[in-house]
This record gives structure tokens, C-alpha cells and sequence, in this order.
């Protein structure tokens, strides 16, 4: 009961009114409004990150939903590119928690690389965990809806979570790169079961371009890059296309 009991407080501070923005924040550390149940979008990598709050769980993967969000990238020096680039490859990830208001037990929400079929958690109990009070710290006098946090500020997502397995509590990575799909799951507090939600997309676009989508919608799905043709299969085919020429040129002339 003491965990319970911890994140009873965690979601006193949860509790609030979320905006989007979707803007680039001006560089200096700002806490977040978070609402109980929202999912948080992290940019991760290298010295900087990227925090956005993208609004309530049921709305964004309720079924056949698809919800999308344009966040500015940018090359100049005051850029989010800039500020996350450095010699890591930038991650993503989506994490949240809700609070049932009956029994106050909690749900814990997060993107997979793989399915809830095919992933297998034994500690969702502490992921939860983490994820509550990750969220109220965010919250704690929070008005706004995005920020950008050094890495080794105690609020930072790799400060909490780490870069892979939401802090050691997935067998699975728990993160993207960009251009990559995510499966979004909901994890149970009690049973540890896991359930398929939806999926969401990070990929270059005219900015940077997130795309969160529900059970049903195909929005979310990421093309697989062209296979390159290797160039001795083109070579073979030119000389191929070149021997044919000549047998029927010597055929035309006998």
C-alpha cells in the first residue's frame, strides 16, 4: 500500500488543465500541466530533451482515431535540432499513467518495438511506478505544454527512465528512432497484462511530424525504405539488354 499510497500524491499534482502548443519551447526549463491519464512525447539522445504533453490517452487511441502533431525542427542555432543533435542517434518514446478514480489503481501507457503478443514485462508495478512520479515532477507548478530539459536534469525522461526498457522494467526497447513506428500498449498494475492500443510514427516531414493512431487506423504505418538495386544486378541486366541487341541485329542481317 505505501507504493499506492505514493502515487496517490504523484496524481495530486497530475490533476490539471492541458493546451497544446506544439511549439518550440525558448530553451529554458518549464514544468508541464499534465492531466491524469495524458501521454507525454520525449525526444531523447544526446545533451538536451524534448518534452511535449499531447493530451488525454482515451481521446488519442480510442479506435479508428488518428491525431497529428507538427513540431518545429529547424537547422538555425536556437533549433530543437540543434539542441538534440550530437554524436547519439536522437530516440523517441510515448509514456503515461492513468489513475482508476474507484480503486485508484494504475495503468501504465508507453510505446513498444514490439506488440503486447510479443512482449513480456514482469515489473510494470515499478515502471508504473517511475512513470507517476515522473509525470507529477513534470506537473509540479506546471502552465505549459512542451519543454526542453538538459539530460541531466533530475526531470528529464533519460533521468527517469533511462534510453531503453523504461528503467530496467521491459525485456523490449521501449523507443524509437525517427522514421520508425512504435506499438502503443497499456499495462496493468495488478495482473501485469498487456494490451495492444494503437501505434504512432515520428518521421521527417516539412517538420518534424508525429502521428498517434488507434486501433484500426493505418495512418500510423511507416513505409520500408526502397531496396536498393545492387550494381552488378545492374551491369548484368545492361549486358543482357546489349546481347539481345546483337543477336537480332545478326539475325536482321542473315
Amino acid at each position: 500500500m505505501n507504493v499506492i499510497n505514493s502515487m496517490k500524491k504523484a496524481a495530486v499534482i497530475i490533476t490539471g488543465v492541458a493546451v497544446l502548443s506544439g511549439v518550440l519551447p525558448s530553451g529554458e526549463a518549464r514544468a508541464i500541466t499534465v492531466n491524469n491519464g495524458d501521454l507525454l512525447l520525449a525526444i531523447f539522445g544526446n545533451n538536451n530533451e524534448y518534452i511535449l504533453d499531447l493530451g488525454n490517452e482515451s481521446s488519442l487511441l480510442s479506435s479508428n482515431a488518428t491525431t497529428s502533431f507538427s513540431i518545429p525542427w529547424g537547422a538555425d542555432p536556437g533549433s530543437l535540432q540543434t539542441a538534440l543533435s550530437g554524436t547519439n542517434p536522437v530516440q523517441w518514446e510515448i509514456v503515461g499513467v492513468s489513475f482508476d478514480s474507484n480503486t485508484f489503481l494504475p495503468t501504465l501507457y508507453a510505446g513498444s518495438s514490439a506488440s503486447a503478443a510479443n512482449t513480456v514485462t514482469p515489473s510494470v508495478q515499478n515502471a508504473t511506478n517511475v512513470a507517476a512520479v515522473w509525470s507529477g515532477q513534470l506537473a509540479a507548478s506546471g502552465s505549459a505544454t512542451d519543454a526542453l530539459l538538459s539530460s541531466g536534469d533530475g526531470n528529464s525522461f533519460t533521468s527517469n527512465f533511462g534510453t531503453n526498457t523504461l528503467a530496467g522494467n521491459f525485456n523490449t526497447n521501449m523507443q524509437g528512432s525517427i522514421g520508425s513506428e512504435l506499438y502503443m500498449i497499456s499495462a496493468d498494475y495488478v495482473t501485469n497484462a498487456l494490451t495492444d492500443l494503437g501505434t504512432a510514427s515520428l518521421v521527417f516531414g516539412s517538420s518534424l511530424d508525429l502521428t498517434v493512431c488507434g486501433a484500426g487506423s493505418d495512418a500510423c504505418v511507416v513505409a520500408a525504405p526502397p531496396v536498393p538495386i545492387p550494381a552488378s544486378v545492374v551491369l548484368f541486366a545492361t549486358g543482357l539488354v546489349g546481347l539481345v541487341g546483337m543477336a537480332r541485329r545478326k539475325a536482321m542481317m542473315s
